[in-house]
């Protein structure tokens, strides 16, 4: 299971907490006393700023105990308002139940694909009407966090994905992701050296024509308005 990214709000109140309890705290009573979850832990743990150690009772098992260490780290985490947005879950179900099939009997092969309606319905259990729900399914479909989603489940029904990856949380993350597996669904964007993306679109397809097309110098050239027409073109 993958754990949001630790910001630095989070981690001020893990290290406030074992600053409270100088001999240390376990990985269960964290969670289940202050709702200090494991992967934020392990991510604190990771950054430097506290130490995991297991320490044995007499009697009982063993248990991971988070102590804060000696040496602070220089990188912190970004601040909470710095950080990206999370899919919300309920996004995260209608995107899933949107990209899903259900069994049928009256259908051709058995299952028919759910709809948008029915999916934001299951989402959103306290929904009252269809007529809403239809309303607020067309908004949603459009969302960026939505429509990344969905992209992702789409890449993972079709083999894009190795089996078993847990879905990013941001929707940057599910394209930088999917960018990197090479899936045909993200266009890559244009270099930041290349300040008019038509000139890298025009030189692409001059490439592939030979360099002989006057759209394409056109296109490169076409970066003043006011500038009088080619000859020969008639104007």
């Amino acid at each position: 299971m993958s754990w949001p990214p630790l910001c630095r709000e989070r981690l001020n109140r893990i290290l406030w907490l074992l600053a409270c309890h100088p001999q240390g705290l376990s990985v269960r009573d964290l969670a289940r006393t202050y709702s200090v979850w494991k992967g934020e832990v392990e991510q604190a743990a990771a950054l430097g700023c506290l130490t995991i150690e297991i320490r044995k009772p007499r009697t009982g098992r063993p248990a991971r105990i988070a102590v804060v260490s000696k040496t602070q780290p220089r990188n912190l985490p970004p601040l909470p308002s710095t950080a990206p947005n999370f899919i919300s879950n309920r996004y995260w179900w209608f995107a899933l139940h949107s990209t899903g099939v259900d069994r049928d009997a009256s259908a051709k092969y058995g299952y028919r694909f759910i709809t948008a309606v029915d999916a934001y319905q299951r989402a959103f259990p306290g929904t009252r009407g269809r007529a809403g729900a239809k309303a607020s399914a067309s908004r949603l479909l459009r969302h960026p966090d939505v429509r990344a989603a969905r992209t992702w489940f789409y890449a993972c029904s079709s083999l894009e994905v190795p089996w078993g990856e847990s879905m990013p949380h941001t929707a940057h993350g599910i394209y930088q992701r999917l960018c990197e597996l090479g899936s045909p669904r993200v266009v890559p964007r244009f270099s930041s050296e290349s300040t008019n993306p038509w000139a890298a679109t025009g030189s692409l397809f001059a490439k592939c024509l030979g360099g002989h097309s006057p759209v394409i110098k056109l296109t490169q050239g076409a970066t003043d308005h006011n500038a009088p027409p080619p000859e020969g073109t008639g104007h």
